[in-house]
């Protein structure tokens, strides 16, 4: 798994993770590597391993100058591709800086996020969702203790959001029905079986899930878009306030940076809808442990967590929401930690309402094992540039495929049958 993860850019760091030129090194970790990413003097963000190539020093406590990272031990300075530049210890006519291989990966800075690429030879492109070159969008990372595939089944699993994300009273304290997720609290629904239609794409899959309404002769579809190898993008309404992906990007095996990405395309964030997302209620996450540079990711840990048990409260969970837990993105953080680190899916009882996740983990099995066909990499030009998830209430006879035609270029991306 892990060398297919390698054939991918990953979402590193934010931008705002190194702000200044010549700041401080910032930790990170992913897919088992100890990392660090500095911004030189010209404000190039290079990503290298922590460990100086000379002896093993932590690089995080180098001197970042002249456009580059210098070891405080003997003097060794890498440039921002982790090429060593100049070797002070040794003497003038020697060419061994020559001969050690960069400890660095290749970068690059767009839509407020640093990528790397950590795998061999030539990256290929940067995947062209529409967040990363949109100019209004808002971008929250976290800290998650648990393995990235259970981050990534939680996203699309569409069943557990009418129990997990759901409420039992308004705010004036009446009973109230499980509300539609995605659309507000007018429109509602106690049909907690979805029916799942799955389509295969190249990029991934599209999850359709299908809930009866009031109306006898329509459909509510939940629409779900999967993209490899650890993207999804859950519905917004079809006039909501703006579009969201997740991203879970993995550390090491027993833990995760779980991406919140939420953008507009025509226009900012408006100050009512940041407000909503600065309070934590939804996928969000902003309510942080103070900064700690000694460990990896150390300004992103949320401060509900298993130490404090997320700070459940049960009084609210008797009386007012299903889980007692404050935010949608914390409930589903909570849940999947509680799973294990790496959860004992032989220990699991899989029903039709989880088909999502039995498909996910058969395209990854296919995906790894077609991993040397660089062929098959999944992303096409701009067959990204147009998903997102949706919500819609059908005509029963109308299909849910031909409704979202127009929104994704279908015989680009799927496969053939």
């Amino acid at each position: 798994m892990g060398e297919y993860l390698r054939r991918f850019w990953l979402p590193a760091l934010q931008s705002e993770d190194a702000p200044t030129n010549e700041g401080e090194p910032y930790r990170i970790k992913l897919l088992g590597e100890s990392l660090l990413a500095f911004r030189n003097t010209e404000g190039r963000v290079g990503i290298l391993q922590e460990a100086c190539a000379h002896r093993g020093v932590s690089l995080f406590y180098g001197r970042n100058e002249d456009c580059g990272l210098r070891c405080v031990f003997h003097g060794w300075k890498y440039d921002v591709d982790g090429h060593v530049v100049d070797m002070p210890n040794e003497p003038p006519e020697s060419r061994f800086k020559e001969k050690i291989k960069p400890i660095g990966y290749p970068t690059a800075e767009v839509g407020g996020v640093v990528w790397v690429f950590m795998g061999q030879g030539n990256p290929p492109p940067l995947p062209d969702f529409a967040w990363v070159s949109a100019e209004h969008l808002v971008v929250t990372k976290r800290y998650q203790d648990c393995n990235w595939l259970a981050v990534v089944e939680g996203g699309v699993d569409s069943s557990h959001v009418t129990f997990l994300h759901s409420t039992l009273k308004d705010d004036e304290g009446k009973e109230r029905p499980n509300p539609i997720p995605g659309i507000g609290e007018t429109l509602q629904t106690n049909d907690g079986f979805p029916r799942f239609d799955i389509v295969e794409t190249k990029y991934g899959y599209m999850v359709g899930a299908r809930r009866n309404v009031a109306d006898p002769d329509r459909y509510y579809w939940r629409i779900t878009q999967l993209v490899l190898p650890f993207y999804w993008m859950a519905p917004s309404p079809e006039d909501g306030p703006y579009y969201s992906c997740k991203i879970a990007v993995p550390v090491d095996d027993d833990n995760t940076i779980n991406w919140t990405i939420s953008w507009h395309p025509q226009r900012p964030i408006s100050d009512e809808d940041l407000a909503v997302i600065m309070a934590g209620v939804g996928q969000h996450v902003v309510d942080v442990l103070p900064p700690d540079p000694s460990k990896p990711y150390g300004n992103c840990r949320p401060s509900q967590n298993r130490w404090n048990v997320y700070e459940i409260d049960r009084e609210r969970q008797k009386r007012a929401e299903f889980t007692g837990v404050h935010g949608l993105g914390m409930q589903d953080q909570y849940i999947q930690e509680s799973m294990g680190v790496v959860p004992d899916t032989a220990r699991e009882h899989l029903g039709s309402s989880d088909l999502a996740v039995i498909k996910l983990r058969r395209r990854l099995h296919q995906e790894i094992d077609r991993e040397q066909d660089r062929s098959a990499y999944p992303y096409t030009t701009n067959s990204l540039r147009d998903l997102r998830g949706a919500t819609m209430f059908l005509d029963k006879n109308t299909s849910w495929i031909q409704e979202i035609v127009d929104k994704i270029d279908l015989p680009d991306v799927l496969y053939e049958s």
